[in-house]
């Protein structure tokens, strides 16, 4: 078990200044979705190749339409010529002032790392009169919304009614294009702290006190650990409550993340929600199969620009999936002695 303090996690997060893009007579391309072909070992990882981004007037890609990916073990990548000139440039053209939202992800931890990270420009939002999105590979590109992702969008005072998807080839009269703050399992700018900020406070109240909060997954939808039910149990001993977040409206998700004092759960999307989190919580990791004996980047990334102390409970039983219920509830205790909180009941 390892507490680290936030000063001393990698420099995931930089202190950057977030930039735009704006083009006169720029131009979007087809959006597409291909299996990747794997031509060496080090691209094994790779699933998938999408196509589609904005151009400037002389056919020259702009790189902050693209996103970034195959990093740290990412599976997508955006594959783009340099250079582009279509043939129906006029038969689409969109007159007035545009904005890019950037790639839409129908991924909940995708979305409040890589969507949001681009809407740092949110302030701005009614400068412009038609807001794009282009599609990701996830639900084979659909971008229907979904009602969390209204409820942010309505959060930033983004109005969910004017976006619009870009599929086909479409000319601008004038787009903006803002940097994507979040690269999956690279770089997160500081810039974007205003973002998570504005959603936390949204939901900061004197009145409502969350203590201890374990952040679990049903049976049906999480298969990497197969004892859910007795790890749920040894957290409940000592005064947590067990959540759900997928069976809870994201609101009442928000209230609590804003207002725990222990943030705790399983490796992956749910604990990412400590960047909604006040800095004084602290978050407990109990690792899995897939993250035996160090944080992944995405849940690094999100602490570093939480502000969050945290612990972090090595995976070390066998390999079907199955933790040590035994030393969970030791190590758990070591936790709370290190969070300040000693107040244990199991």
């Amino acid at each position: 078990m390892n507490k680290v303090n936030k000063t001393t996690l990698p420099l995931f997060l930089k202190d950057t200044v977030l930039i735009t893009d704006i083009l006169n007579n720029g131009f979007s391309t087809r959006f597409s979705i291909k299996k990747y072909v794997v031509i060496s070992e080090r691209q094994k990882h790779y699933r998938y190749i999408t196509r589609g981004c904005i151009y400037d007037s002389f056919g020259n890609k702009n790189l902050l339409s693209e996103r970034i990916g195959v990093i740290g073990g990412d599976h997508v990548t955006a594959l783009n010529p340099e250079f582009s000139r279509p043939k129906t440039w006029f038969k689409n053209r969109k007159e007035g002032n545009s904005l890019l939202l950037g790639i839409w992800m129908s991924h909940y931890g995708h979305f409040i790392t890589e969507t949001l990270s681009r809407l740092w420009i949110y302030n701005e939002i009614d400068q412009y009169e038609n807001l794009y999105i282009y599609p990701f590979i996830f639900g084979k590109g659909k971008t229907e919304l979904k009602p969390y992702q209204a409820y942010f969008l309505g959060l930033l005072g983004i109005p969910s009614h004017k976006i619009k998807t870009l599929r086909n080839y479409t000319s601008f009269e004038k787009i903006t294009i803002p940097e994507q703050g979040w690269i999956a399992n690279g770089r997160v700018s500081s810039g974007i702290h205003s973002i998570y900020k504005k959603i936390r406070e949204a939901h900061l109240s004197n009145n409502i006190s969350y203590d201890r909060v374990f952040l679990s997954r049903r049976k049906s939808t999480y298969n990497r650990v197969i004892n859910v039910s007795e790890v749920e149990t040894i957290f409940e001993l000592n005064n947590f409550s067990v959540i759900y977040p997928e069976e809870l409206p994201i609101r009442e998700q928000l209230i609590i993340y804003a207002n725990c004092e222990v943030m705790a759960g399983f490796s992956g999307t749910a604990l990412h929600n400590c960047v909604f989190s006040r800095e004084e919580t602290f978050v407990i990791e109990v690792a899995d199969i897939r993250s035996e004996s160090r944080m992944l980047p995405t849940q690094v990334a999100a602490l570093e620009l939480s502000g969050n102390e945290f612990a972090f409970i090595p995976y070390k039983e066998n390999h079907c999936g199955e933790i040590d219920i035994k030393r969970l509830a030791e190590k758990l205790e070591e936790c709370l002695k290190l969070s300040g909180d000693t107040s244990i009941t199991g």
